[in-house]
């Protein structure tokens, strides 16, 4: 056969001719095999003037017959791989003759990269028969894979090796082409599983019936369509659900002629329901399977038809009451002013409670109190959409006045003049005076006619103020100040404004109540720091006060005391000379005690060095005096902080050092200097001695544990810092005290 270019066409094997291609090769090898073990004396040959029998005994001529007629390439070899016999068909492998292939090597007709492997096919071919692939090659065809067997042969004039070699190159093709087919098939499943989950996932029924009208597939919405399990529904007709009045015979007849249908059908369910459903079908989709889809459409029919009788009942109305169409005209109208109305009602209260939403995220976020009343009047006036709106403080002068602190709105000197109070007086009568007077809202429905608003009445009106409320701002039970409110038009306050602005003055006073108590604790909190440095610097005084009478009187009276004791003569009894001796030992001893305590007290590098020259003092003097090697990690940029602040670490991290020498029982600590920021200092202590339980630190000042770090805790609270302790008993303890450097104002070290 030949392609549409006129080449020969490549042909395809199937699975079956290449089982036999297998077995013809297994044949040949076998059959030479016993040829050449002489396990057969004849052979039956087939031509074209029919079989005929050869002996085989001692016939080389026979033998070289059946290697010539033969399909497989033959040649034999020398132990060297030198070729001594070809067939014509191993030729046509190389496209060579046989003149061109005898006497040479083996190794040449081989691919390159196999050629190292000839000598060692022949090595192991003179011991035992071998199958391999090799791959054949010659200038004239580049490349020629082969399933080769070779044996040995016991020839007189000596040992050579006999190969047989059958040509792979259909064979390989059509395995690719297998391979490639296999490909197709995991790609085609794939594909068939992609469809399937769409099957199982869509809203419609999905099914697929026989020809006789089965279902041998569906999908779980025509489980539901159906009214039936997925397990019962599976071999059951088509006609069971279909409509009675149609002529499913003749549908399906006409169904499987044109090979598709589209229509709306009735499903009968077997538990009464009969949804209808939109219908479309596919003959054929396989050979005797076909695929239909279902789509309920009861509620859009159902809809249609209300729709339908709306519209038939509408159009009967309209035919019978056109002669009151008037009165219907007037009777919309009069409904669409009633929309008018709700609609602007429902943007009224939309108004308000967008109000209220941002009073109340000005309350969050807003730290002072001025700012955060003028904030409020802005949004009742901007968001709101009031006249003005005032804040008025209560005041406990003679004249009760109320003080206006913060308006929003035309006010051009309105509160100026208007001398409100909240006396029972004339100008102290109105919604203002009243609702501060008696804690309840007050409400000023009009000032042209409102008496109690008269005094007001003139500036109001030049304003535009025509309606206002009073709503009174409490603590407690004490109304301290009042939100007055002005509208542009008279206003008749519903109970829902009421109530929104009600809450609005709730959320204002528990706000501006909020800031005072916030500014109260600041206040307080920076009274307490204040203190904590004095009490810091009055502690420091003392120490230097104590300090200067040890160095300055104590320790001379001793030594005085001592040089008194050196001026009594030598003579003596013994007893005189010990004792004399024993009080020059205690008074050495006083000395020693007293230059100690005055070093502990107020040491000097405290008043002339900075924090890290005072922590590395106190590393040396805690390995003199205790023997604790303390490791310290200072900065190298100095760091400047206030005295009493230097005086308060300082005190703390020794407190924390003295710790470690009492309860944790370590040879050595470390001690960390950290400038977290401008602003803030970390200063870490660690050791790796007993540790403890930090839980134990919540019982408070009155743990014997835990005291030392109670008292340090506090102090840094006070001064806005923090104390973070981890511990645990057998792994030591880290503690981490975290400083803000502008705590205290006094000059810095």
């Amino acid at each position: 056969m030949k392609n549409s270019e006129g080449k020969p066409a490549k042909k395809t094997w199937t699975k079956a001719e290449i089982d036999d291609l297998v077995r013809r090769v297994e044949e040949a090898e076998e059959t030479l095999r016993a040829i050449r073990e002489g396990e057969v004396d004849a052979i039956i040959v087939s031509g074209e003037r029919g079989e005929r029998v050869y002996s085989l005994a001692g016939s080389e001529q026979v033998y070289r017959l059946i290697v010539e007629t033969m399909k497989e390439a033959a040649l034999t070899v020398t132990l060297e791989g030198t070729i001594l016999f070809c067939n014509e068909q191993f030729g046509q492998f190389l496209g060579l003759n046989r003149e061109e292939i005898l006497g040479h090597g083996l190794q040449e007709f081989v691919a390159v990269d196999q050629r190292s492997s000839v000598r060692e096919l022949i090595a192991r071919s003179a011991s035992q028969p071998v199958r391999q692939r090799l791959v054949f090659q010659s200038e004239r065809k580049p490349s020629v894979p082969a399933h080769i067997s070779s044996n040995v042969l016991n020839q007189p004039d000596g040992l050579s090796i006999c190969i047989v070699a059958t040509d792979l190159t259909e064979l390989e093709t059509s395995t690719e082409m297998l391979q490639q087919l296999r490909r197709q098939q995991e790609a085609l499943l794939a594909s068939e599983a992609r469809l399937r989950a769409v099957f199982a996932a869509s809203q419609d029924a999905i099914v697929i019936t026989d020809d006789d009208g089965r279902y041998v597939e569906i999908n779980p919405a025509a489980s539901r369509i159906h009214g039936v399990l997925p397990q019962d529904l599976i071999g059951r007709r088509l006609s069971e659900f279909i409509d009675p009045e149609v002529d499913l015979p003749g549908v399906w007849t006409q169904f499987k002629e044109e090979g598709c249908y589209q229509d709306e059908v009735r499903v009968f369910r077997p538990d009464g329901g009969c949804p209808l459903v939109e219908v479309l079908a596919v003959a054929n989709i396989r050979p005797g399977r076909h695929l239909a889809v279902m789509h309920d459409i009861t509620e859009r029919r159902q809809a249609e038809e209300a729709l339908k009788a709306a519209h038939r009942d509408l159009e009967q109305k309209v035919n019978e009451r056109t002669a009151e169409l008037a009165q219907a005209v007037d009777g919309l109208q009069a409904e669409i002013g009633l929309r008018r109305e709700a609609e602007s009602q429902l943007q009224t209260t939309n108004r308000f409670l967008r109000m209220l939403s941002d009073c109340n995220e000005a309350i969050v976020r807003v730290d002072d109190e001025q700012e955060l009343m003028k904030d409020v009047c802005n949004i009742i006036v901007n968001v709101g959409g009031y006249r003005m709106a005032w804040v008025g403080m209560r005041e406990y002068d003679s004249d009760k006045t109320v003080r206006p602190v913060a308006w929003t709105g035309f006010d051009q000197g309105y509160l100026a003049s208007a001398g409100i109070t909240w006396a029972k007086t004339e100008r102290g009568l109105g919604p203002t005076g009243t609702a501060i007077r008696t804690g309840k809202m007050q409400t000023g429905f009009d000032f042209l006619t409102d008496s109690s608003l008269a005094p007001w009445r003139e500036q109001a009106i030049k304003r535009g103020f025509r309606s206002s409320i009073s709503l009174p701002l409490k603590e407690g039970t004490h109304a301290f100040g009042a939100l007055t409110i002005y509208t542009g038009a008279t206003v008749n306050f519903t109970e829902a404004q009421i109530k929104v602005l009600g809450e609005l003055a709730e959320d204002l006073a528990f706000g501006i109540i909020a800031l005072r108590t916030r500014r109260a604790l600041r206040e307080s909190r920076d009274r307490l720091r204040a203190l904590a440095g004095e009490l810091t610097l009055a502690e420091q005084r003392e120490r230097q006060r104590l300090s200067k009478i040890l160095h300055d009187h104590i320790q001379q009276l001793l030594v005085g005391a001592k040089y008194r004791l050196h001026a009594f003569p030598g003579t003596g009894t013994d007893a005189t000379k010990k004792r004399i001796s024993a009080v020059e030992e205690l008074l050495d001893e006083c000395i020693k005690t007293s230059r100690t305590l005055t070093a502990e007290l107020s040491p000097p590098i405290l008043q002339d060095g900075g924090l890290c020259d005072s922590l590395e003092w106190l590393a040396e003097w805690m390995a003199d005096k205790y023997g604790l090697t303390v490791d310290l990690s200072l900065p190298e940029a100095t760091v400047t902080m206030a005295q009493d602040l230097k005086l308060l670490l300082f005190e703390s991290v020794r407190e924390l050092l003295f710790n470690v020498v009492k309860h944790a029982r370590a040879e050595s600590a470390t001690v960390g200097v950290k400038c977290l920021d401008d602003d803030t200092l970390e200063i870490m202590v660690a050791d790796n001695g007993a540790g403890f339980d930090a839980e134990r630190l919540n019982v408070g000042a009155s743990s014997k544990v835990g005291f030392g770090l109670f008292s340090i805790r506090q102090r840094m609270e006070l001064i806005g810092g923090q104390m973070e302790i981890t511990s645990e008993v057998g792994h030591g303890t880290r503690l981490s005290l975290t400083i803000p450097l502008n705590t205290f104002s006094a000059g810095a070290v």
